[in-house]
């Protein structure tokens, strides 16, 4: 599959963010939004990437060139399959904001598709100094969840919370375990559900 490469710049900035996340300093909003902006630049180009390499014989579209910011879905494959994509770089977790169950559109995907960038860089900062599960690994770990598994998951979490975040706690990390899902974890690299709805 391809060997996708973040330029080192942006995992200088990435970085430069955790550090300064994990210490406390302040961060302005334009750091924020370009942090956004990396990571779904990143996230997207990745993921199609390895769509296109996992399926040569299908048509995968950035459904983002058909209708600008579509609020359910950013690509579109064959015509029929729809995949909500995210960019992500928290060394502490895997986390989703689920948008209300209440919007529909937000919930027109087949699948989500979460792409973590936090193995590309170093997390030992702060209170995480000389913690080893921080260290890079060289990793970009995509988790590819079925639209309706992660309803499900919001469903349950909308239960006990307004504002429920769905979020897996990496090992090594000190945060609170409040909505902690490890079913997330399962869905680490799993390009074979994609695969079978395709079939």
């Amino acid at each position: 599959m391809p060997n996708y490469i973040v330029p080192q710049e942006d995992c200088a900035f990435l970085e430069a963010y955790c550090r300064d996340d994990l210490t406390g300093a302040d961060i302005s909003r334009e750091r924020q939004m370009e942090r956004r902006r990396i990571l779904d630049h990143h996230a997207m180009a990745f993921t199609l990437g390895e769509l296109r390499a996992r399926h040569p014989g299908s048509m995968v579209v950035n459904a983002n060139t058909i209708k600008m910011n579509n609020p359910g879905y950013d690509i579109l494959v064959d015509g029929r399959i729809r995949i909500q994509v995210k960019g992500r770089c928290w060394i502490e977790m895997i986390d989703f904001a689920v948008p209300t169950l209440e919007k529909a559109k937000a919930w027109e995907s087949d699948f989500w598709i979460a792409v973590d960038f936090a193995g590309l860089i170093d997390g030992r900062h702060g209170k995480y100094a000389g913690t080893r599960e921080m260290a890079p690994n060289g990793r970009i770990d995509p988790y590819i969840l079925p639209t309706a598994a992660l309803r499900k998951m919001a469903e349950d979490g909308f239960a006990t919370s307004k504002r429920p975040r769905i979020r897996a706690i990496k090992p090594g990390s000190q945060y609170s375990r409040r909505h902690h899902m490890p079913e997330l974890f399962g869905f680490r690299e799993r390009w074979d559900l994609i695969r079978g709805a395709l079939v």
